[in-house]
């Protein structure tokens, strides 16, 4: 984080460079919302360095779709008094899911993992959601197809996946 250089708040930057050479300024609230970061970024202040950038080993386009996340969401997701009205809740939830919405499947895969990387618990799990909804009825064999998964389990591995899922009640 360079101390000199701040956004219009007054609020120093942390400079973020993604392994497709791409390269970011966000304010350190933005960059919280990352567990991730604010752990580089607390490493990097103990090492007492002036000029601080950060690595990240993630490309560019998903980094900045998860980054625009980020300063939608640092102001709720660092609220620890609960103090956002229900109203902004709600109004945050449509935002969400018009932004998730706005994904095809393999850019909110990427942004999946973007989010995984960074600890951004609350993207990572809304993420996880629509997939999960998106295979909630389907069958195993359907999930293989339609994402080009090849059965690797021999028959009797089959047989017992099978039993065991009966023990469990997992019935298809």
């Amino acid at each position: 984080m360079d101390v000199d250089d701040d956004d219009s708040t007054g609020e120093p930057l942390v400079r973020v460079k993604t392994n497709d050479g791409k390269r970011f300024s966000l304010t350190k609230s933005e960059a919280c919302c990352s567990r991730t970061l604010k752990r580089m970024i607390e490493s990097a202040k103990l090492q007492a360095q002036s000029d601080i950038e950060i690595q990240v080993p993630v490309n560019g386009k998903p980094f900045s779709q998860v980054l625009k996340w980020c300063q939608e969401h640092f102001d709720v997701d660092n609220d620890e008094a609960g103090e956002i009205s229900e109203e902004a809740r709600e109004e945050q939830a449509e935002w969400d899911k018009k932004f998730l919405a706005s994904f095809r499947e393999e850019e909110l895969l990427r942004v999946m993992h973007v989010a995984n990387y960074l600890d951004i618990v609350s993207l990572h799990e809304a993420c996880c959601r629509i997939f999960a909804k998106k295979w909630e009825n389907s069958k195993v064999d359907e999930i293989r197809k339609m994402y080009g998964i090849e059965n690797d389990f021999s028959s009797d591995e089959e047989r017992f996946i099978v039993l065991e899922n009966k023990k469990l009640g997992l019935n298809d």
